[in-house]
């Protein structure tokens, strides 16, 4: 995946399969847990106008945790901008600004919320490398 194109068509492909929100990340399974993010009812319920005009910038990391995989990051536009909410590893509710779509070992993408602050550090430490934005 190497342009912007190809990942808004995985994506799509990914929510068609249900596998792009899995039920740790939907906002209506009543599945809260310590540490998981959940995207907002605004992404989730408008996921196709999302992917095609919500998306403002993709940026591609190398995961030194994952190599293999993909770690994509979303930067929303505007109109997105509350991409997911959760519960940090101690009770407090944050709201992220970003959303990470990830890659299982089988190929299969799915999406989680994450604040641009975290990934930044994850990048200054060195867990996430070769940054760069998809055109």
């Amino acid at each position: 995946m190497k342009t912007i194109a190809e990942i808004k068509q995985k994506l799509w492909e990914a929510n068609e399969a249900g596998t792009l929100i899995n039920s740790k990340h939907d906002p209506d399974t009543g599945i809260i847990s310590l540490g998981c993010s959940v995207i907002s009812h605004l992404v989730r319920d408008n996921i196709y106008k999302f992917i095609d005009v919500g998306i403002h910038t993709i940026l591609k990391y190398t995961n030194i945790q994952h190599p293999n995989s993909p770690y994509l990051v979303v930067v929303p536009n505007p109109e997105f901008y509350v991409a997911a909410s959760g519960m940090t590893s101690y009770p407090q509710i944050v709201v992220f600004d970003r959303i990470v779509v990830v890659g299982s070992s089988g190929g299969v993408l799915h999406a989680f919320g994450e604040h641009s602050n975290k990934i930044h550090v994850k990048y200054v430490n060195n867990n996430l490398k070769n940054k760069r934005e998809l055109k």
